[in-house]
């Protein structure tokens, strides 16, 4: 049986309309919002090895939908989603054959070909829509990893057969979570470290970078020269006081941050610097932040107009670590979460306050609403 996985965002199962999909007027992955299963984020093409990359969850779906092209008929089938940690099924459904539909053995499959139907061509499988969320609550399966398996009765002999992939839920967005600035060959390097499932993709300023990967400490890693982060920097602040740096990342399962980076001192980070990340942050996006820690967003192509991010955020204020520049990049310690008051007063001013934290802290500020997908086009001056 061979499978096609889609991934996307739907109210409910039954919202998705497949006649157009029966008539073959469309694909699963013409439906909207809809992307394949196992492709690269970027460039839409399968990867080498796409079965292996099941990653589903991303904030922007919750729904996905199974198609199949059955080699041979099938009697009876069933599939089931197994939580690999807790050894519970979540979720236990059936394929559907697509001409059979609502019969008493729609559970059955026929083998898979070419069909004529009220004056057109049909190409014959089978499917399933799939929540990811637990239909009673609302809930979504938690992320991490599970077993998707898929079960057949043979219609020429009543053998059972099977078949099983991995499949990785993930519903944490990329986390930019520490910088480090460190010298190597007589040239300054800034690496960024960046916490994820499974990442695919890495932005710094407007430019697509190597995304590396660190087995010991099992976080994600860009390396680039200082120099290469000032240009950045000084592309993204043209015109403005305050200089920033703009970071975005996203992953196989669809979540998406974008990061803005104030410095304390430009020479170094070394100095102390300031994250705030968050799904819908943009290249043109900056921040502010009071002395009792209020967080405003401007938009720097709007003449410093406040803006709401419409998303859940975070906040991280790394102090000065006292230490010179070193040979070898080393990611600071996590930092200490703490409350925070409403983040909805308006900025008074561009750019960052200048304020130096005395201690390493995480604030969570909650969504005002939805979620903006990651776009990264740069802001006109003057443009919306």
């Amino acid at each position: 049986m061979e499978s096609m996985i889609v991934a996307g965002y739907a109210e409910s199962p039954a919202a998705i309309n497949t006649d157009k999909v029966l008539t073959n007027d469309l694909a699963f992955n013409d439906l909207e919002g809809f992307r394949n299963v196992g492709t690269d984020p970027i460039t839409g093409e399968y990867l080498d090895n796409a079965k292996d990359n099941i990653y589903v969850g991303g904030s922007n779906t919750n729904t996905m939908i199974i198609q199949q092209f059955i080699l041979r008929s099938v009697k009876e089938n069933f599939f089931t989603i197994t939580n690999k940690e807790t050894g519970k099924a979540v979720y236990t459904s059936a394929l559907s054959d697509m001409l059979s539909g609502d019969t008493a053995d729609r559970w059955a499959l026929w083998k898979s070909h070419v069909d004529y139907l009220g004056g057109g061509y049909v190409a014959h499988r089978a499917y399933a829509i799939v929540p990811l969320y637990d239909e009673t609550t609302g809930e979504r399966f938690p992320s991490g990893q599970y077993e998707l398996k898929f079960n057949y009765q043979l219609a020429a002999t009543n053998n059972w057969v099977s078949k099983s992939y991995d499949m990785n839920i993930d519903s944490e967005a990329p986390v930019v979570s520490s910088i480090s600035q460190y010298r190597k060959d007589g040239v300054n390097r800034v690496r960024i470290y960046l916490e994820d499932a499974k990442l695919s993709y890495a932005v710094v300023g407007y430019n697509y970078v190597d995304v590396n990967y660190d087995s010991d400490l099992k976080k994600y890693y860009v390396d680039e020269t200082k120099d290469f982060i000032d240009e950045c920097m000084d592309e993204l602040s043209e015109g403005l006081q305050t200089k920033r740096l703009y970071i975005a990342a996203g992953d196989y399962a669809r979540g998406e941050v974008g990061a803005i980076i104030h410095m304390n001192n430009e020479k170094s980070f070394a100095a102390g610097y300031t994250i705030v990340q968050g799904e819908g942050i943009q290249p043109y996006h900056d921040f502010t932040v009071s002395d009792d820690n209020k967080v405003s967003f401007i938009d720097t192509g709007n003449d410093g107009e406040t803006v709401t991010i419409n998303s859940d955020l975070k906040l991280t204020k790394f102090a000065a670590t006292g230490e010179p520049i070193y040979e070898d990049p080393k990611p600071e310690e996590s930092a200490e979460e703490v409350e925070i008051p409403d983040s909805s007063a308006p900025a008074k001013k561009k750019g960052c306050n200048g304020a130096i934290a005395t201690m390493s802290t995480i604030v969570v500020i909650p969504a005002l609403m939805g979620t903006a997908i990651l776009s990264l086009k740069k802001r006109k001056e003057g443009g919306k």
